[in-house]
């Protein structure tokens, strides 16, 4: 199941370095004490390969 996540996420950012760095510090965030630290993996691999906005069908909004 993981490697299909990591497949996901790698072609949002091709660059396997650049999405090893963003996995951790977003995981670092996002981590709760009473949680297993592969769930929340998981989760920001989900997060990166399907962004809440792609899910709600929604067009992010543009800062200038």
């Amino acid at each position: 199941m993981r490697s299909s996540l990591v497949f996901a996420a790698n072609r949002e950012i091709p660059n396997r370095f650049q999405l090893c760095q963003t996995i951790s510090k977003a995981a670092r965030v996002l981590h709760l004490n009473n949680n297993p630290t592969e769930s929340t993996i998981n989760r920001v691999l989900q997060n990166i390969s399907h962004p809440a906005s792609e899910l709600n069908g929604e067009i992010p909004e543009v800062v200038i």
